[in-house]
Formats: C-alpha cells, sequence, structure tokens
C-alpha cells in the first residue's frame, strides 16, 4: 500500500500500514481519550486516506475493536511476564500493579473500555472477563504453589479472586476518574506522585498475600 507524505509516497505492507493506524490511534487515546479516535485525524497522522483506513479495518467501530484487542493481548502478556516467578515464590505485586496500571490509566485503556460500555452496551465485556479470567488462574496457580512449597494450606480461588478483581477495580479506577479524585483528596496529580500510589497499593496487595492465613480448619503456616 502506497502513502502520500508532502511530495514523498511511501510504500508499505498491509501489516505495517495496519500496525501505524494502530499506534496513531493509541496515541490519541492516551492524548485525547476515546473522543479523539475520528478517522480522519488517524489517517492525517499516518499519512493514509479516509478510504485506506476502512479497507483494513471496515468501520470506526472496527477500529476501536481492533485496539482494544491490541491493547488486551499486551496487557496480558505483560502482566504474565511480571508474574514469572521461581518456582516458590510469590509475584511482586509491584510489578504486577506497574504493568495492569501503565496500559489501563496511563494509555488510556480504561477510558476506552468505559465508553465502550456505556456506548456499545458493554461492547467491551468480553475482552475483559478473558484476561480476568486469566489472570486469577495463573496468580492462583502460582499461590497454591508457593504455599505447596512452604507446607502450609492453600489459599482459596475466591481470595485470588478477590486480590485480582480489587486490583482491577483500582487500575479502571485511575484510569477514568484518578485525576478529580487526587483533586479532591488534595493530592499532586504528576508522575511520581502516580508512580508512589501504585508502589503504596502494591505493597498492600503484597503483604496480604504473604500473610494471608487459609479457613479456621486448615494449617496455618508455621511461626
Amino acid at each position: 500500500m502506497a502513502a502520500v507524505i508532502g511530495s514523498k509516497r511511501i510504500r508499505r505492507t498491509s501489516e505495517e500500514a495496519r500496525r501505524q493506524i494502530l499506534d496513531a490511534a493509541e496515541a490519541r487515546l492516551t492524548n485525547l481519550g476515546p473522543e479523539g479516535l475520528r478517522l480522519q485525524d488517524i489517517g492525517r497522522d499516518v499519512g493514509l486516506s479516509h478510504s485506506a483506513i476502512l479497507h483494513h479495518f471496515e468501520s470506526r467501530d472496527g477500529l476501536v475493536k481492533a485496539l482494544s484487542i491490541r491493547a488486551t493481548e499486551q496487557l496480558r502478556a505483560d502482566v504474565l511476564a511480571a508474574l514469572a516467578t521461581p518456582a516458590g515464590k510469590t509475584p511482586d505485586a509491584t510489578q504486577v500493579m506497574q504493568k495492569v496500571f501503565e496500559v489501563l490509566s496511563e494509555r488510556g485503556y480504561a477510558r476506552l473500555a468505559a465508553w465502550l460500555t456505556l456506548e456499545h452496551d458493554g461492547g467491551n465485556q468480553g475482552f475483559s472477563q478473558q484476561m480476568i479470567a486469566e489472570l486469577i488462574r495463573v496468580i492462583h496457580s502460582i499461590r497454591m504453589e508457593h504455599h505447596a512449597t512452604a507446607g502450609v494450606a492453600p489459599p482459596s480461588e475466591e481470595d485470588t479472586s478477590n486480590i485480582v478483581l480489587l486490583v482491577a477495580t483500582v487500575a479502571y479506577g485511575d484510569g477514568i476518574m484518578g485525576h478529580a479524585l487526587r483533586g479532591a483528596a488534595r493530592r499532586p496529580d504528576d508522575p511520581v506522585a502516580r508512580k508512589d500510589f501504585r508502589l503504596w497499593f502494591g505493597h498492600l496487595i503484597q503483604a496480604h498475600m504473604d500473610s494471608y492465613f487459609p479457613p479456621k480448619d486448615a494449617a496455618r503456616p508455621k511461626a
């Protein structure tokens, strides 16, 4: 596919064009929110016509769906990489937290998910459900292995589900209303302050996982 930028004609493969369109759409999402996803503007950013974008994604909704799928796959890969720990060790919750917040809050996908849910009758739920279910499965498997190595009763799957639900809720909330909430709490809204909150929250989750006690009828960890 060829594009004209100024007087220079640029040729690119269909895969390259698709990737560049998605990169440009993500940049606009990060800076402007879902309302900034206008095909004409995205096309201008990458030197492609409106019809060329329609050729790859069929419609604006098709572009938004492709953007959501890519974000979900990236978040899943990043989080699973952060969860990859040596046998018997619990994952570092602060690292996992950073990946979740980076995609959902910093890159604007929490706002996109909220927009899809409100404007498209839950159009993003399938992707979110798949991601959440996968995180619960992987994190619970790691916790089970850790507790087995320590010789103590394993945590319940409900506890792991609650952890993932809490993290997802906070990350989505931060991405959608974080600026307003920090202002209401009289907290600064800058990268350092946001990082400090995520570290604090990560340590909170880590402390819970490290000190988790199984139900009363199960063996407690040795002192």
